[in-house]
């Protein structure tokens, strides 16, 4: 879903998801994102956008840094003439 007239941007984090809405005519879609913490840090990564990942010392941090990697990576695809994957992820916490 490229195209013309697309604007991109970072929104607000929730539970560990990211969201990067695509609007145009009030359309929004929003990706998720998964956020993962490591050894000194966090890592995160897009389900639906492959090669789109940040890390960073802090779920804040790596919050923020996905964000600008996505809009970035987006931005990339289009100016390339690629693709825009359309989100299709989801997620759920599963008691066990």
């Amino acid at each position: 879903m490229g195209g013309e007239g697309y604007e991109w941007r970072a929104v607000a984090a929730r539970g560990g998801v990211v969201e990067s809405r695509r609007e145009r005519a009030g359309t929004i879609v929003t990706y998720t994102v998964v956020i993962e913490q490591a050894d000194g840090g966090y890592s995160a990564y897009a389900p639906d956008v492959p090669g789109c990942v940040a890390a960073g010392d802090t779920m804040p941090e790596v919050e923020e840094l996905m964000r600008e990697a996505l809009v970035l990576h987006i931005e990339s695809l289009r100016e390339h003439g690629e693709p825009v994957p359309e989100p299709r992820a989801s997620t759920a916490l599963v008691e066990v």
